[in-house]
């Protein structure tokens, strides 16, 4: 297995950052890890550059051992290159070669930040959900209550506001090795029973013997 590491947001090469701690011998994808103001590059820009460079990457690797597995590892803006790259690499062929593991994906299905929250801000746009991966092995992680990907809905519960900046501030950061995607599916409403229709009654018999007159 040949693992490629893409960190997140001001930790590229960062001895500490989540994606090099559970990939410790990975290649690490060089791009801006930036989101401006923060900065010198958006969010756009940043993310762009790194799934380019993130299937360069990949398609060295794969080109130079065929019989490998390429492992890509990504964290927080790193997850949302690492996992654009992989879908984009599926629409373009065979992905069965690649297993990814997405720590705090601002696309995590049905949570991410970027799935919750309609279209972001200019230069820093949120794309909902991806397409897919093709039949490349994926797994998204996301510690419940990490508001990058297990974001609220604030329009059915807007005090989970209050929850957001402590979320991020204690749990963005916390994905020690072995921990499992603990954001589970919301659950299925209940199967719609359809009971057969009531046959209609009787009609009433409106013959027979006249009822006494009481007196």
């Amino acid at each position: 297995t040949i693992s490629i590491a893409v960190d997140g947001t001001n930790s590229v090469n960062q001895p500490n950052s989540v994606a090099g701690h559970h990939a410790p011998d990975a290649i690490h994808v060089q791009y801006p890890g930036s989101i401006w103001p923060l900065g010198p590059y958006s969010y756009d820009q940043s993310v762009a550059m790194g799934v380019a460079e993130t299937k360069r990457v990949v398609r060295e690797q794969h080109s130079r051992c065929p019989a490998s597995t390429i492992r890509v590892v990504g964290h927080s803006q790193g997850s949302r290159v690492a996992g654009d790259a992989i879908e984009q690499l599926a629409a373009e062929g065979d992905t069965s070669y690649i297993h990814g593991d997405l720590y705090s994906d601002p696309r995590h299905v049905g949570t991410g930040i970027e799935v919750m929250v309609p279209l972001g801000l200019p230069g820093n746009r949120f794309m909902g959900e991806r397409s897919g991966f093709g039949n490349a092995d994926v797994n998204q992680v996301c510690i419940t209550g990490d508001p990058i990907c297990n974001f609220p809905n604030l329009v059915a519960e807007p005090f989970k506001a209050l929850d957001v900046i402590p979320g991020y501030t204690n749990l963005h950061g916390a994905y020690p090795v072995g921990v499992t995607n603990e954001v589970t599916a919301a659950p299925a409403p209940p199967p719609v029973v359809v009971l057969p229709e009531t046959p209609p009654l009787p009609p009433l018999l409106c013959s027979g013997p006249a009822l006494p007159r009481s007196t």
